[in-house]
């Protein structure tokens, strides 16, 4: 099976100004989060930052509540093990690991898998463009699906640390 290369964003400790201007126009997004000191995952509202130059749009999520100290992201986009797109692209966002964090007791409960810090799942709209909206609400729907399919995808990339 080919191995996938992940490019892992980097996200600063907190949201800290862009170099787009600051925008009125901040929002928030359910987002799934898998927090560490829970056996249990939950939909929560995450602040979005939007920033505005007058051509182009940015949107960040403000998640510093659930990564004090920084984290990494991942474009998830395809089903893990096979090169089937999923119908809507998501980010999965991780601790970036810089200080010790605890076990994840969602992670262990619903996939029986290793996990350190928290995971949160952002879901990005469909047609983004430089005037819609970058990040979408998660609809509940979706919600068992895609908890499935990221549960794989931390399963093997614990396995890929931890070997």
């Amino acid at each position: 099976m080919p191995t996938l290369e992940l490019d892992f964003l980097p996200h600063l400790q907190s949201h800290e100004a862009s170099t787009l201007a600051p925008d009125t126009r901040n929002r928030t997004v359910e987002v799934i989060l898998l927090p560490h000191s829970s056996a249990k995952a939950e939909l929560w509202d995450a602040v979005v930052h939007v920033s505005s130059d007058g051509i182009s749009t940015s949107e960040e999520l403000d998640l510093s509540e659930h990564f004090p100290n920084g984290s990494f992201s991942v474009l998830f986009a395809t089903v893990p093990n096979t090169n089937y797109p999923l119908p809507i692209n998501y980010r999965i966002y991780v601790d970036n690991f810089t200080r010790e964090v605890p076990v994840n007791t969602s992670v262990a409960a619903a996939f029986n898998s290793f996990w350190v810090g928290n995971v949160v799942i952002a879901k990005y709209a469909r047609g983004n463009s430089y005037i819609d909206e970058a990040f979408a609400n998660m609809h509940r729907q979706e919600v068992d699906l895609l908890l499935t399919l990221v549960g794989i995808w931390l399963r093997q990339q614990w396995d890929g640390i931890s070997s």
